[in-house]
């Protein structure tokens, strides 16, 4: 099969053929149908944080291909399915409690060798963690659940309570889908802060109230209370860079704080400015299998929708340069690739 694989010395990408796995007891094999170039990958590829030769992508929507030992009757050859991108121990007892993304031997599919991510063809899943798609929800919007989910556990990781305001730093694919769910469960102001007037755009698409140029208005906070005359209760920081010491700076006190991008890089920060005015700080990672059953369902009673995130779709073999591309400032959202 084709795949396209991280070149280390490169931090990029390149096509190369492989051998198509073969599901082992208990796993799916899928044809890949969608995958999502996710900022993770690509900051990823930059800090040079994962291993030469590894296999990408872990948000995907594919079609089952085969099937491994020991997974019944519950799936069949052409099923429509998405997969949490995990591969957890099946026996602990997290696990047990179907609280995979808390499994201590925990492993994440298109994040090391032993779990192929889906810049490619095919790859395998633990059929534990694949859910068969509805027919009213297509392949491509499929692929975007898991974009969605970390935006749903995000917003939800800020506890924000009725009548608060919040603030989202980064239009990105994961900022705006914070802004999808902040307007779906009724939050009245939401305000966005990006560099790029399209993603605002797309923001505003997605129901943020407020949008704020962060090339006018580096103080986020502050642009708010101009407009609003309202202090953000939550804010979440949406960007993945070293952002940390600047919003201690900015933010009120009693802010809670959700870091959503989680930086790759070394940041350095003065812990005592954040003390002194109570910040609370939550870092927010992951989902849970409900979360996706959750969204799939809102998609198929058509109360939710991947619009305005996806920006594009590219080819497997266009991938490469497409990843070199949004290596640089660029004002896509998510690109899709399409094997």
């Amino acid at each position: 099969m084709k795949a396209a694989t991280y070149n280390l010395p490169g931090k990029n990408l390149r096509l190369q053929e492989t051998a198509t796995p073969v599901p082992g007891p208990g796993e799916l094999l899928l044809r890949v149908s969608a995958c999502g170039i996710c900022g993770s990958d690509i900051h990823a590829a930059q800090n040079q944080l994962i291993a030469d030769g590894l296999i990408l992508g872990h948000e995907f929507s594919g079609i089952v291909e085969a099937t491994g030992d020991g997974t019944g009757n519950h799936w069949s050859i052409g099923d429509r399915v998405i997969a949490l991108p995990i591969a957890p121990c099946g026996s602990c007892e997290k696990c047990l409690q179907k609280e995979y993304i808390d499994c201590p031997e925990l492993d994440l599919i298109g994040f090391s060798m032993e779990n192929a991510g889906a810049y490619s063809e095919c790859l395998v899943v633990p059929a534990e963690m694949a859910i068969k798609l509805p027919g009213s929800v297509n392949l491509m919007d499929a692929a975007a659940i898991e974009p969605l989910a970390v935006g749903l556990s995000a917003f939800r990781d800020g506890s924000v309570a009725i009548g608060e305001d919040i603030l989202i730093i980064g239009a990105g694919p994961i900022g705006i889908a914070i802004a999808k769910w902040a307007r779906f469960f009724g939050v009245q102001n939401i305000a966005i802060s990006d560099r790029i007037p399209s993603r605002l755009e797309r923001a505003s698409a997605a129901g943020a109230t407020l949008l704020i140029d962060a090339t006018a208005y580096p103080d986020p906070v502050e642009a708010m209370v101009q407009e609003t005359g309202r202090n953000p209760c939550v804010v979440y920081e949406c960007v993945g860079r070293p952002l940390l010491q600047h919003l201690f700076e900015i933010l009120p006190k009693r802010t809670r704080l959700v870091l959503v991008g989680a930086t790759m890089e070394p940041e350095e920060v003065t812990l005592v400015t954040g003390s002194m005015k109570s910040l609370q700080l939550v870092f927010s990672m992951g989902y849970s299998y409900s979360d996706f059953e959750y969204i799939m369902q809102l998609m198929a009673d058509q109360r939710i929708t991947p619009e305005p995130l996806i920006s594009g779709s590219v080819s497997l073999e266009e991938l490469p340069k497409e990843f070199e591309r949004l290596q640089k400032p660029n004002e896509d959202c998510k690109i899709l690739v399409c094997p």
